[in-house]
């Protein structure tokens, strides 16, 4: 539906937008209002809300913004994740805690993403300035309870990178990379484009 929309909308001069532009507007996830302001844009899903997430334990990482789930995917530009849809993407993030059996807010953490690694801060040419490492990097932070007590599932949580100092949130780009971004480089969602 929104395809058809999109093919029947006219630009502000009275054309029609090329059919060049609809496949890099049309993904997963564009449907996303920006929850502003607190980085809250993820949500841990496990087998039911209100379980502690235990280290180390598959889950599906789903975003509040557009209600997709981040997954690995190949991609030409950027780091290889992609959008897919919560109730079908199974089981690929794993949160691990530096140490201990449960993950607790405000305690460093690694996060695994099936089929790519770990993810790390480094910067990159296109997309968030994120890359895989093949090993643990505990560089990142559960956001959005009270420090120390466990993280439990189903709940609205920050992704918190202490290299960055920022969260990572949904943040809609205007090149064929993941719409991902760092809260303090999006504007109501959406990140403005890079500069030459």
């Amino acid at each position: 539906m929104f395809r058809n929309a999109l093919r029947n909308r006219r630009t502000l001069d009275g054309r029609f937008p090329t059919q060049t532009l609809i496949p890099s507007v049309v993904m997963f996830c564009t449907a996303a209002t920006a929850i502003a302001g607190d980085g809250k844009d993820w949500i841990i899903v496990g087998e039911g809300n209100g379980q502690k997430v235990q280290s180390g334990a598959a889950y599906t990482l789903v975003n509040r913004n557009c209600g997709d789930a981040l997954v690995y995917g190949e991609r030409d530009y950027g780091i290889n994740l992609k959008w897919a849809n919560a109730k079908k993407a199974g089981k690929s993030i794993h949160v691990e805690a530096e140490s201990g059996s449960v993950v607790k807010f405000g305690s460093k953490v690694a996060i695994k993403v099936d089929g790519g690694g770990y993810l790390k801060y480094e910067e990159r040419r296109w997309g968030i300035n994120l890359k895989w490492s093949p090993t643990p990097v505990y560089e990142w932070e559960i956001q959005g309870g009270t420090a120390g007590q466990p993280v439990t599932t189903g709940v609205a949580v920050s992704l918190y990178n202490t290299v960055e100092k920022d969260h990572m949130i949904y943040c809609k780009r205007p090149w064929k990379v993941i719409n991902l971004g760092w809260e303090d480089d999006c504007i109501a969602g959406v990140r403005p484009p890079d500069l030459p």
